[in-house]
């Protein structure tokens, strides 16, 4: 099986693999979430309340139905923000994508590489081995790896409504994979962009059983 990120490489698009040998450790613990991302979300979220303070100061007569309308246009403004660079993937993509080139240096097989939800996160398995990496569109920093054997309940979720994905539970958390995500139109399921976003979660669901399987065989 070939790397397929180290196949485009070959071609031009991706970047020398980093040699730094802690790539190859299997991460010890699974996180979803940087450690800054929450204090920066939580930040954005105070700041309309922090610029209102600092204006109002100036302010001959405080007036508090001013400083919530206030507060309420800065937090709509900020949340439309956020709601581009989380909910959209606008800029966590990008980093996840140039974190993702030094995936090649790792001594694994990845016969399969995926970037699918609407965060942009990425997934990679390694059938032959039984060891996945994934990249948090929350954490793009850190490329985490780990024995699939650490991977439970993966299925295929088909919604209209809410999009077609495949999730599993990593050391207990949550992961959604989207193959169909909502952006401006209802999915209808027996559709052909419904069927195909079915088939292509379910074989995911069945790389990572498999990956599963073998790291389980092998004692991982």
């Amino acid at each position: 099986m070939v790397c397929w990120y180290c196949f485009i490489m070959k071609v031009g698009f991706c970047e020398e693999a980093a040699e730094d040998k802690t790539l190859y450790q299997e991460t010890e613990k699974f996180e979803k979430y940087g450690k800054l991302f929450v204090p920066l979300v939580g930040g954005a979220l105070l700041l309309p309340f922090v610029v209102m303070a600092i204006a109002s100061a100036s302010w001959e007569e405080f007036s508090l139905s001013s400083f919530l309308i206030g507060v309420i246009v800065l937090f709509f403004f900020i949340y439309g923000i956020l709601a581009l660079i989380l909910g959209h993937g606008l800029i966590l993509s990008s980093i996840v994508q140039h974190t993702a080139k030094k995936v090649c240096g790792l001594p694994f097989h990845f016969d399969d590489s995926h970037k699918g939800d609407a965060n942009g996160g990425q997934l990679f398995i390694d059938v032959e081995d039984g060891m996945i990496v994934f990249i948090s569109a929350f954490n793009p920093f850190k490329i985490q790896i780990f024995s699939a054997a650490r991977v439970d309940k993966a299925r295929t979720i088909a919604s209209p409504i809410f999009g077609i994905r495949y999730v599993f539970e990593l050391d207990g958390k949550k992961v959604s994979m989207y193959t169909a995500a909502i952006d401006d139109h209802v999915i209808h399921l027996r559709s052909d962009e419904g069927k195909k976003a079915v088939e292509e979660a379910d074989r995911y669901v069945a790389y990572l059983q498999e990956a599963k399987w073998t790291a389980e065989q092998r004692g991982r």
